[in-house]
């Protein structure tokens, strides 16, 4: 082969200063459009255009500066040293490691940080290829296209299964890093015991190892500056991915660096916006980064309203469309969209999610408005002011019917749940509708504490979701997240809190008769797992410390407390197990139901004696649920899901 600039009648290629040059010369920096775009450059020997402006018929320059960071690798200053120093010219001298492999990124030598392992993906993948090998790869990738995928669909699945299939992850950075995160995630869910075939997965028992070395070749792999990388967009889904790695194994802490990391660089690139994309984006790339978007946003506003933190990435300013309703990702092609209206899309349920939790967000928004502050305390006068700004009337009556109408709306794939087939076109419909049913009753039980919180209403949800559960099959629980569990033991603590405030003993029965039946619900969950969370019992406790505080109130009774109250109180105590609902045998052998449909006690039975107030109702201490850190709105230590750190 005869490179530009030579003659036929030059020495072989090899024994060529020239050719060396120019070989050192190729791959080594973007165009400065591919550059400006973030895009992937294939530039040829310097004087040539890469691919892309090629194929745009546009104009290749390479005008800007030059910049090289970091210092030379140990490998290339040996290599340059043992070279003849004779009649070299200095670009011969350039320091960059040039005969690395292959390359991160084609201007990551010059215009980005070193990354790790030498300084490229191959290297990076072979630290870890004894554990992680290509065959474990694709079956990781299988599992999170089953199990994950239906909340998590950051990929146009045919495009990325066959970059796995290629192994195109050895030599591709940004694919490395987001096909690590992803097993990473599957892995986690395979040690928490879903079922799908074959059953048990051969993987299951070597999950942990898996979880833990997929997760740490993404990180090792990842730049300390993040700002620093010029692969952004493949970035960011990694840390998105990471984020749900983390939180699925119990590390909160992480699961929240993750998610901050994603926010940094979604600002500093404008993500939030889509005219600030590039303008050559495919329509799959464009579909892509809309679930990136969206489902991060649902994965914030999941940690803001399950343990009370700030969400991160509000959707005021946010201009980026769903994502198109397709049947299947087969239907997105590079030109356009075919959608297929007969045929009920999942990610109809998947964009449902996005409105709860654009209405989750407002809520709180409301919410932390109307909160008490001192106008003498700094900064008083204006929350003061602000906390005069209240909804419109009947607003948490007009919310509650828009979403049970929009509920109504859905299609019986995306309401109703199944048992498992073991096919996940079939069965994402399921992970789907679960993520519909428990959102939906957690923003129902928000909503009814709005205006006048009452603890008759949030019952009637807690009972209405416990009706819901007792259709399901068991076995679909099983193969559902720990954040699940989570979002069903944070309905529990929403309904323990009102009997904070003074309740009478008919309304506290009626209230621990729901909890003693969601902690049996999750006693059965918990029992398949490898490693269980322990919310079962940590609400037991709860419960139990209820009943001592409600037993030493008995004790003292107040003028206003009917004695059939009393009696009813009293009989709880010393025979508890007359008021724990009794497990119905259930005709259908799929149907695992670990409850009894729920009789509550009636909202109208009168409870006070006449002329009795509601001050004389007894009430709890308000340090009683300080320690539940693991529910709703609660600080502090977070104990892992599971029993190892990644």
């Amino acid at each position: 082969m005869v490179t530009p600039g030579e003659d036929e009648s030059s020495p072989h290629p090899r024994n060529s200063r020239t050719s060396t040059l120019a070989k050192r010369r190729r791959n080594a920096r973007a165009c400065d459009r591919c550059h400006k775009n973030a895009s992937k450059c294939s530039p040829g020997v310097d004087g040539t255009a890469c691919v892309r402006c090629s194929e745009q018929e546009v104009d290749c320059t390479y005008n800007r500066p030059v910049k090289r960071r970091g210092p030379p690798s140990k490998r290339t200053r040996i290599a340059s040293d043992a070279q003849p120093t004779d009649n070299q010219s200095p670009e011969s001298q350039d320091p960059r490691p040039h005969d690395t492999p292959s390359s991160i990124n084609p201007d990551a030598a010059e215009d980005g940080p070193l990354i790790s392992f030498s300084d490229n993906p191959a290297s990076t993948y072979l630290a870890h290829e004894d554990v992680v090998k290509p065959e474990i790869i694709e079956s990781l990738v299988d599992v999170f296209y089953h199990a994950a995928y239906p909340l998590r669909p950051y990929f146009h699945w045919p495009t990325f299964r066959a970059q796995i299939s290629q192994q195109l992850y050895r030599s591709d950075w940004g694919l490395f890093i987001v096909t690590m995160a992803v097993c990473a995630l599957a892995a986690g869910r395979l040690h928490d015991g879903i079922a799908m075939p074959p059953d048990p997965h051969p993987l299951r028992f070597e999950a942990v190892t898996l979880s833990s070395e997929c997760y740490n070749a993404a990180v090792k792999a990842i730049p300390s500056d993040i700002t620093e990388a010029i692969e952004w967009y493949p970035l960011m889904k990694a840390k998105a991915l990471l984020a749900s790695a983390c939180l699925q194994n119990g590390e909160l802490k992480r699961a929240v660096a993750h998610g901050g990391d994603y926010i940094s660089i979604s600002l500093s690139r404008g993500f939030h916006d889509e005219e600030n994309w590039p303008g050559n984006l495919t329509e799959i790339e464009k579909q892509e980064r809309r679930r990136l978007f969206w489902g991060f946003y649902q994965h914030d506003q999941h940690l803001a309203n399950s343990f009370g933190f700030v969400s991160r990435q509000r959707e005021a300013k946010a201009t980026v469309l769903y994502p198109a309703e397709v049947y299947d990702d087969e239907d997105i092609t590079e030109a356009g969209i075919q959608l297929e209206p007969k045929k009920v899309s999942f990610l109809r349920g998947w964009n449902f999610c996005s409105d709860l939790y654009r209405l989750l967000e407002h809520m709180d928004g409301l919410v932390r408005a109307a909160r008490q502050t001192s106008v003498e305390e700094p900064g008083g006068l204006v929350t003061s002011f602000l906390s005069r700004r209240q909804p419109p009337k009947n607003f948490a009556s007009d919310s509650l019917h828009l979403v049970s109408k929009l509920f109504e709306d859905l299609p019986d794939n995306l309401k109703k749940i199944n048992s498992m087939t073991g096919d996940p076109q079939t069965d994402r419909y399921g992970f789907v509708a679960s993520n519909i049913l428990i959102t939906t009753q957690t923003l129902k039980m928000i909503l009814v504490g709005c205006e006048k919180p009452s603890v008759h209403a949030r019952c009637a949800i807690a009972t209405e979701l416990l009706d819901e559960l007792s259709t399901i099959p068991l076995a679909f629980f099983h193969a559902s997240s720990t954040v699940t569990l989570h979002h069903l033991a944070q309905v529990g603590h929403m309904l323990a809190g009102v009997i904070q405030r003074p309740v009478s003993a008919w309304t506290y029965l009626q209230v621990r008769n729901i909890l003693l039946v969601l902690a049996e619900f999750l006693t059965k969950i918990e029992s398949t797992r490898l490693s269980a969370p322990g919310l079962a019992i940590k609400l037991r406790g709860q419960i139990s410390r209820i009943d001592q505080c409600m037993q030493q109130i008995s004790q003292n009774p107040e003028p206003g407390l009917l004695s059939i109250g009393q009696t009813l109180l009293s009989d709880s105590q010393l025979f508890p197990d007359r008021v724990r609902p009794q497990q119905p045998q259930s005709t259908d052998p799929t149907v695992g139901n670990p409850f009894e449909f729920l009789q509550p006690y009636s909202s109208q039975a009168p409870l006070l004696g006449e002329g009795a107030s509601p001050t004389d109702q007894p009430s709890l201490p308000n340090d009683l649920f300080d320690n539940w850190s693991f529910f709703l709105g609660q600080t502090g230590s977070f104990e892992p899901a599971s029993s190892f750190q990644l």
